[in-house]
């Protein structure tokens, strides 16, 4: 947080249920939220291994998140599709447009194959020759990974930013750290239903 909030605007944050009311009073209190950094320097240099700046990506589409209160724009796509216009790592788009598509692709493979938060990650699948999804309906959904892109493709519009719990993760809250008020947002990643 660039400003220092006083206790009632605190207290006014935190008693708003909704997380895009909380940031929308922060920001009329004329404060912003800054990117600081991953919490677990495990997990950031397990996103290096998709872009040396990739937790500064994933930490845009969970600010999207956070600010926004339509569940239906929630999808990691949507998030992705506003990444890809704010260009927040100044790529040369008109050379590659799908920098950013590419790598959240290539994260949401590894997260559904094994990569976690806690554990170095060394791109050891814990899946070998495939994938099964089964639907809420029932049916079954196989990848092959020798169709790896149909499979990233089948996560990449299928997913979507969910709220975990804020008393399990510890975030939401403002907190001053070395004088400075500070939040953690927290990511999860769910199927679309």
């Amino acid at each position: 947080v660039d400003k220092v909030l006083s206790v009632t605007e605190i207290d006014q944050i935190e008693n708003s249920r909704k997380f895009s009311d909380k940031i929308r009073l922060l920001r009329s209190f004329g404060a912003s939220l800054n990117f600081e950094k991953i919490d677990k320097e495990v997990f950031r240099s397990n996103l290096q291994t998709i872009d040396f700046y990739f937790d500064k990506v994933l930490a845009d589409v969970v600010l999207m998140y956070f600010e926004n209160d339509v569940p239906s724009q929630n999808t990691i796509s949507k998030f992705i599709q506003k990444i890809t216009i704010k260009n927040p790592l100044g790529y040369d788009l008109s050379i590659n447009s799908s920098m950013y598509e590419m790598m959240m692709k290539k994260f949401l493979t590894d997260y559904a194959l094994g990569m976690r938060a806690g554990e170095v990650w060394k791109r050891e699948y814990q899946a070998t020759g495939g994938y099964l999804i089964v639907r809420d309906d029932g049916e079954l959904i196989s990848y092959h990974f020798y169709f790896a892109q149909t499979f990233e493709r089948y996560l990449y519009n299928n997913t979507k930013l969910d709220t975990p719990d804020p008393t399990v993760h510890e975030y939401g809250n403002i907190y001053s750290e070395n004088g400075q008020q500070k939040i953690k947002l927290s990511l999860q990643i769910r199927f679309i239903k």
